[in-house]
């Protein structure tokens, strides 16, 4: 048996190996928190390219189907002619009103939609008009 011999310090020689065992076990550590680290960073970017694809693939239901004021491009077409008679609710006027200040596409739709109701209103009273006057010139005879 080899007796070791303790210095005045408390520090004493180490047995054969055990420095070399230590410093492979560090060695070992130090790499697995270097492949820790890779692949924390390689889930990341995977996840960053998966969010991005799947933002990037994310369509309206509709091609150029805007959600302005709260309410699309399609509910707008859908719901206008109601908002024209009148018979749309207040909020549902409200969004459309707020769509339409802020898309130009359906604020024109909107406005050519009001310019052919215009023209029919004003070609009916015109045919009214046609009519009465037949009819006058019908009663009073004249060919």
């Amino acid at each position: 048996m080899v007796k070791q011999q303790i210095s005045e310090d408390g520090w004493g020689p180490c047995p054969k190996g055990t420095l070399t065992g230590l410093s492979v076990a560090l060695k070992r550590r130090a790499r697995w928190q270097q492949v820790q680290q890779a692949s924390s960073l390689v889930a990341v970017l995977l996840l960053a390219v998966a969010a991005g694809t799947w933002f990037a693939n994310r369509q309206p239901t509709h091609p150029e189907d805007y959600p302005y004021g709260g309410i699309t491009c399609t509910e707008v077409r859908d719901s206008l002619p109601q908002m024209m008679s009148g018979k749309a609710d207040e909020s549902l006027a409200t969004r459309i009103k707020a769509h339409l200040a802020e898309c130009p596409r359906c604020a024109e739709m909107a406005r050519r939609m009001k310019e052919q109701e215009m023209h029919a209103v004003v070609g009916r009273s015109s045919r009214n008009s046609d009519r009465r006057q037949s009819a006058v010139l019908l009663a009073s005879g004249a060919p």
